[in-house]
């Protein structure tokens, strides 16, 4: 049964605050005038005024007895009544009265067989998108709200909203079983027995969660991915089989064991497997695309340090550079009144001490490499243990292009091409 709290079927309040009862229950002249038309005795007055102020904000008319005191307190001083007079019908036509005329007063459709046939098409439509009852129990509320339908009980909703699920539900392992082959039937029952030495059954391994995105985890969710693979495809028994009831299907068989789903019948048994081999199908191949970016990031980010290290190492030399070119310039200009051979003697004299022109060349080139911000030729000293992962990877899942730019599935392809040529 749905909990109606999780729902948004309006509820008797039990207490109110003095301000939510004078502005909800406080009568209008417009009711007075209505209440006074329509009845005579003043008991009589006071009960059409409790359903006129009620029904508005419930949509349906609760038992006499339960509707709390303060309510009927308010309603009373606000009316300027006896204490004695309360809620009360001598008769059942009276009462039954009273509901048509607040039904005309709001120009409500009473309950009944169209009430249930505008909630039963809303539930045909939700349970195709929804999964959860509490969900589904809401969207015929809001129609039969929007129609101006009188509401049913609540329990009435409830089993109306079970008996829609059970009926469709049913009807989809039936179809779903239908579209399998005996093999197919057969491979899915086989994931139920026990395997040695680990005395698990395959179907264990179906409810698997991804683990840190190191390269070992990352080789085992590949592994995983290819056995799920060899299981089929579930696309030809799901087929018009709403995503929403898929996935719903699927986490209930992930939180049933072996034993209990031994227990359902081989018609709702295989269907659940189906949705969930399909859902681990599908959610290992984005495990693994999470996985691949997460790797890819500590990569880039390995990379970032180790030309952050790069720059750090360089200071010394960098500081030893610009002693030398302090050198070069302060000779320059001692020497600005000798001539060139001179001047150009004292430069290289400078040059050799400071280790001759080649070397100076080569840390000038170390140094402006460390510099910029490239740090993507270091990626591959930490990414080369990668390879062989990262191109099983790329094969193995099927990538595509969103949009109509293929640069990204051309590059893509490329390592592959690369990699079949070479392949070591």
């Amino acid at each position: 049964m749905t909990a109606i709290d999780r729902t948004m079927y309006r509820q008797m309040k039990r207490s109110s605050t003095t301000k939510e009862l004078i502005e909800a229950f406080t009568p209008t002249e417009e009711e007075r005038r209505f209440v006074s038309t329509m009845t005579r005795t003043v008991q009589n007055q006071f009960n059409l005024m409790l359903w006129i102020k009620l029904f508005p904000c419930l949509g349906y008319f609760p038992a006499l007895r339960e509707i709390p005191a303060p309510l009927v307190d308010h309603l009373r001083k606000a009316l300027d009544l006896a204490v004695d007079v309360a809620p009360l019908y001598d008769h059942d036509r009276t009462l039954y009265r009273h509901h048509q005329l607040v039904r005309e007063y709001y120009q409500i459709i009473p309950d009944g067989k169209e009430a249930r046939r505008a909630a039963l098409r809303t539930l045909l439509r939700a349970v195709r998108t929804m999964d959860n009852p509490a969900d589904m129990l809401n969207a015929a509320l809001e129609e039969l709200i929007k129609q101006r339908y009188e509401l049913p009980a609540f329990s009435t909703l409830d089993r109306l909203t079970g008996r829609v699920r059970a009926l469709v539900y049913g009807r989809i392992y039936r179809t779903v079983e239908s579209r399998m082959t005996p093999e197919i039937q057969q491979s899915l029952e086989k994931l139920f027995e026990v395997q040695l030495p680990s005395h698990r059954s395959a179907f264990s391994q179906l409810k698997l969660v991804p683990q840190s995105p190191t390269l070992s985890h990352l080789k085992a969710w590949q592994d995983r991915l290819t056995w799920l693979m060899e299981l089929g495809s579930m696309e030809a028994p799901l087929k018009d089989v709403p995503p929403a009831i898929v996935k719903h299907f699927a986490a209930e068989a992930r939180a049933l064991d072996t034993s209990e789903l031994q227990d359902y019948t081989p018609t709702k048994r295989l269907t659940l497997v189906a949705c969930l081999i399909q859902h681990a199908q599908m959610s290992t191949q984005d495990d693994l695309i999470e996985m691949f970016l997460k790797r890819m990031s500590t990569i880039q980010v390995r990379a970032k340090e180790a030309l952050q290290e790069a720059r750090d190492a360089q200071q010394k030399t960098t500081a030893q550079l610009v002693e030398t070119l302090t050198d070069l310039v302060e000779t320059a200009v001692e020497d600005k009144e000798q001539d060139d051979a001179i001047a150009g003697k004292h430069l290289r004299d400078i040059l050799e001490k400071r280790g001759g022109q080649e070397h100076l060349l080569e840390q000038c080139q170390q140094v402006a490499a460390s510099l910029s911000d490239e740090y993507h030729p270091l990626m591959w000293h930490f990414s080369k243990s990668h390879r062989k992962a990262l191109f099983q990877l790329v094969r193995s899942l099927p990538l595509s292009s969103t949009t109509q730019d293929q640069l990204l599935i051309t590059a893509l392809n490329f390592p592959r091409v690369a990699q079949r040529a070479n392949p070591k």
